[in-house]
């Protein structure tokens, strides 16, 4: 019955779905539905929520399948969940997502290009200080151009409890988000808030600085909404912040 609708009233009937019943649908054996539901892009949005901490629960092999997906938001922060590499041959291949939001511990390694075997060999067995400074360049893992692969994201979270993301970084982030999330792994400079994608209206971040005058006054003159979740008791917000309509 439901192979028979259209891919677009298909999407508005799952979304009515729990995620249990959606993916009932995927492993039912109807290859026609599984046409329907992903190639045809009657799924566009998935929700995956689990916050035990004893699940074994890990990466859906189902969203390999989903390369329609406009909204994909995947929360599991406790435990390994999958490798890198795997996360990172499925979302590459979502051209159209626009909203993706990560918890979990691998949130920002998939953005990375692997370390090569002999690479990594070297740099865990070599004694020579200047053998390992030689090899320092290609430890460093270059950041993937998510651009190239989603020319439509406009709203990005990755939280995770171990960040990789540094200032040099946020250069390579889409330019059309006009929302981002991130965990800075080094403090906010000048140089991360001047290539932060001039249309962001919503802009959250870690802080473990005082945010002066002179870094709210660099920020994109379109930013409506902050967050700025600091551990630092004596954070002064200056009186520039008055210019956005709300501080969260």
């Amino acid at each position: 019955m439901l192979v028979q609708f259209p891919p677009e009233v298909l999407e508005i009937v799952v979304q009515f779905l729990p995620v249990r019943q959606v993916l009932g649908l995927w492993f039912c054996g109807d290859k026609q539905l599984r046409y329907v539901l992903g190639a045809r892009g009657g799924l566009r949005e998935m929700r995956l929520v689990d916050n035990s901490t004893t699940s074994t629960s890990r990466w859906p092999r189902i969203l390999h399948s989903l390369t329609n997906l406009t909204r994909l938001k995947v929360v599991r922060p406790y435990n390994h969940l999958v490798d890198p590499e795997e996360m990172w041959r499925a979302l590459s291949q979502m051209h159209s997502l626009r909203h993706l939001y990560l918890e979990c511990k691998e949130a920002e390694e998939w953005l990375f290009e692997p370390i090569a075997m002999e690479t990594a060999i070297v740099a865990l067995f070599e004694d020579d200080q200047d053998a390992l400074n030689a090899y320092g360049q290609d430890l460093e893992r270059p950041m993937r151009n998510l651009s190239k692969f989603m020319p439509e994201l406009v709203d990005l979270c990755l939280s995770t409890s171990r960040s990789f993301i540094e200032d040099k970084h946020v250069f390579l982030l889409p330019r059309t988000l006009v929302s981002l999330r991130i965990h800075k792994n080094a403090q906010l400079t000048k140089k991360c808030i001047d290539a932060l994608p001039a249309g962001l209206t919503r802009f959250a971040t870690p802080l473990c600085v005082t945010m002066s005058n002179e870094l709210m006054d660099r920020l994109p003159k379109s930013l409506v909404r902050l967050r700025l979740d600091s551990s630092d008791p004596d954070l002064v917000i200056p009186d520039q912040i008055t210019r956005l309509r709300a501080i969260t």
